[in-house]
């Protein structure tokens, strides 16, 4: 299995909490900690502190939203824009009958 480094900007589902399965942005790393956020349940202004482990990637990640990360003039509304493409597929796995999402599809964050 591949592993990714975890840096601004990249996507990344939760594997452990209430949040299991939910799809958020990586906003800044530190050691064995990431701050991750999707703008809806969890703000920029309030990140999630979470564990690498407890984290899955499959190794995408915005340029756009790590470029406005590093800036500090990312939005919550772009936030969770970044993250819409990945709601669509879920919705579509749920709509063709599947619960199984395989690892690869955010929850809806609008």
């Amino acid at each position: 299995m591949k592993e990714y480094i975890l840096r601004p900007g990249s996507v990344v589902w939760s594997k452990a909490g209430r949040d299991k399965n939910r799809c958020f942005i990586v906003i800044s790393t530190d050691g064995t900690y990431a701050l991750i956020a999707d703008g809806k349940t969890r703000k920029l202004q309030s990140p999630k502190k979470k564990k690498h482990r407890h984290l899955r990637t499959d190794g995408t990640e915005l340029t756009q939203a790590a470029e406005l990360i590093e800036s500090g003039t990312l939005s919550d509304k772009v936030l969770r824009e970044q993250l819409k493409p990945y709601g669509s597929q879920q919705q579509a796995t749920a709509a063709a009958g599947r619960t199984d999402n395989g690892g690869k599809q955010c929850p809806e964050t609008t």
